[in-house]
């Protein structure tokens, strides 16, 4: 591959559109809308093993000289050769391509691997705030596509029925995926950690860091347009789906978490809190 190739990804409901359309806006940055490597994995196994079985039958009608095995570097090969065919075709003219998909932070030292260790880009949200964003999609997808609506219902699931009960255990996964991730990065140049919380409230100085982190043009003169443009207003009318952005929700769309639950989920995530760089409570 010819172009840089980086990775953008994150916890779902982290941020991660945010960023993933910021960073597309830059003149020399390609990230498209958010990728499927989960499903693009499994194509890729089902098309290998359909080969290989075709050239069994062909083996067997040419003398039976056997056919080689198709082990998992091979099957990694060929995804990895996939990504980055799309990566540099979905990129253009643009000599940074990345691509943005959330199963990269189940998979990090496979795609690190695979890759060639690719510049990676992970957003991180508040926990509580996450838990939040996910309820509120979730049940909007369950409008959407009311055929799928009992495996978006599944993911909102809690002990106890409560949307508190909810965010707790959504804590405990996010803690988990946190924890992995954070073990994994540190120390390694090619990660860098932003949260969503500091793009929008320092979004110049932080677009300024990651777009230096991909060696990108960061003069004031290119982060301007894109820093006008990254409000969820200004996002929303640009999107087919403005509700994506909350443009349209209503008071009774946002749930209240307890504050009881709110410093649980504090104590809880302390240590993660702080090596993700958000302050101490007041």
């Amino acid at each position: 591959m010819t172009k840089q190739l980086f990775l953008a990804f994150g916890i779902p409901k982290s941020g991660t559109t945010f960023l993933q359309r910021m960073l597309d806006m830059h003149p020399e940055v390609s990230c498209p809308s958010e990728q499927a490597f989960a499903s693009l994995a499994s194509d890729v196994g089902v098309v290998l093993d359909r080969y290989r079985k075709t050239l069994v039958t062909v083996d067997g009608r040419t003398g039976g000289q056997g056919v080689p095995a198709f082990d998992t570097a091979l099957r990694d090969n060929v995804l990895a050769a996939v990504i980055t065919t799309l990566a540099e075709s979905f990129a253009g003219a643009k000599p940074v391509a990345g691509l943005n998909d959330n199963s990269v932070i189940d998979r990090l030292a496979l795609f690190d691997a695979i890759l060639g260790r690719p510049r990676m880009i992970a957003i991180f949200r508040d926990p509580v705030d996450t838990a939040v964003s996910t309820w509120r999609h979730n049940r909007r997808m369950t409008d959407r596509e009311p055929e799928r609506a009992a495996a978006h219902l599944k993911r909102l699931y809690s002990p106890d029925g409560t949307f508190d009960g909810y965010v707790r255990l959504f804590a405990e996964q996010y803690r988990t995926k946190a924890i992995a991730y954070l073990d994994y990065a540190e120390g390694r140049p090619n990660f860098v950690t932003t949260r969503y919380e500091s793009l929008v409230s320092d979004t110049r100085d932080e677009l300024r860091r990651l777009f230096g982190f991909l060696g990108c043009d960061s003069s004031p003169r290119t982060i301007a347009p894109i820093v006008a443009g990254s409000s969820r207003a200004a996002m929303a009318k640009t999107a087919s789906d403005p509700e994506f952005f909350g443009i349209c929700r209503t008071p009774a769309d946002r749930p209240a978490v307890t504050d009881q639950t709110r410093r649980w989920v504090r104590d809880r995530l302390a240590p993660e809190y702080r090596r993700l760089g958000y302050p101490d409570p007041a």
